[in-house]
């Protein structure tokens, strides 16, 4: 309901990666020999954690974490939950600090996402109790998985640093992965240091007279989709620039009357827009037709115009 009032929490693994130990035996595939002058003994390095850098390393942490993430949907329905040694970093801000005190509500609506190493958690609390619940579900899956370290919290696998700055503390006001999310007006806008870099590496694309090497190219598509999530309209824009990604030259060249710049040119004043009024997450999520027509083995309806 648009009186209800969303919190948003986000949780950080430090040092992620390193707190994956391999099996034994599997530490070969991460052998590798360190530089050295002429003359002298190799030395060959064997990691005994998982390493980045290698093709199969992110999706094996991500199942990790992501079974982390479901083990708090597990702890969050249940009635009661022992105190965590670092729930009170979650409890430091004043939208925590105005909401009522009392019983854990029965329906708490909820919400935990995890993208790599980020837990996130969204909820519509009634009580602090609501938001203290939630926050142990997280905290105690996380450690379930990745060992907690309460006598060394520098140490720990959940970041004290990120903590401290009061990320993993519950607010109306959130900013997560680059976003700044309302809670109260449900709005979703890019943060603003991102959005003058986007700028203007655009900018400087439109203006180059010798191009852009195509790596270059792709890291900034690759910005511009990222942003495009919470601008409505902009992904109708990247027919020209997916032609180029197929074709893969060494070089892209954003002429003067071409697809790709006429293209480029229009995101960036849809992108100018998006800044001085915030999404609505409704804007976000396709809702119900209102005629669904003909409807074929996909579900969506064979398409068409109707009067």
């Amino acid at each position: 309901a648009d009186d209800e009032v969303v919190f948003f929490a986000k949780y950080d693994i430090k040092d992620g990666f390193w707190r994956m130990s391999v099996e034994e035996g599997a530490e070969y595939n991460f052998a590798y020999v360190m530089p050295q002058a002429e003359g002298e003994p190799v030395r060959i390095v064997i990691p005994t954690q998982l390493q980045m850098g290698w093709t199969e390393s992110p999706s094996y942490f991500c199942a990790a974490t992501e079974t982390a993430r479901d083990i708090a949907e597990i702890y969050a329905k249940a009635d009661k939950l022992e105190p965590h040694y670092l729930e009170e970093y979650t409890k430091l801000e004043d939208d925590f600090k105005h909401l009522p005190s009392g019983g854990l509500s029965g329906d708490l609506a909820h919400c935990f996402e995890v993208f790599v190493d980020d837990f996130i958690g969204a909820a519509i609390p009634r009580t602090k109790e609501d938001l203290t619940h939630l926050s142990r579900a997280l905290l105690h899956a996380i450690h379930d998985i990745f060992p907690a370290s309460p006598d060394d919290p520098e140490n720990d696998p959940e970041s004290l640093k990120k903590l401290k700055k009061r990320e993993g503390a519950w607010a109306v006001r959130k900013d997560i992965l680059g976003w700044e999310l309302q809670g109260k007006d449900k709005t979703v806008q890019l943060d603003e240091g991102k959005y003058d870099k986007l700028m203007t590496l655009t900018k400087e694309a439109l203006r180059s007279k010798s191009g852009m090497p195509f790596n270059q190219y792709e890291k900034m598509l690759g910005k511009m989709r990222h942003a495009s999530w919470g601008v409505p309209g902009s992904n109708g824009l990247f027919t020209p620039f997916n032609r180029v990604i197929a074709q893969k030259p060494k070089t892209v060249w954003f002429r003067q009357k071409s697809a790709l710049t006429i293209a480029l040119r229009d995101w960036r004043s849809i992108f100018k827009e998006s800044l001085k009024t915030p999404t609505h997450v409704r804007q976000l999520v396709r809702g119900e037709p209102n005629i669904a027509g003909i409807v074929d083995a996909s579900g969506e309806g064979v398409g068409g115009v109707i009067f």
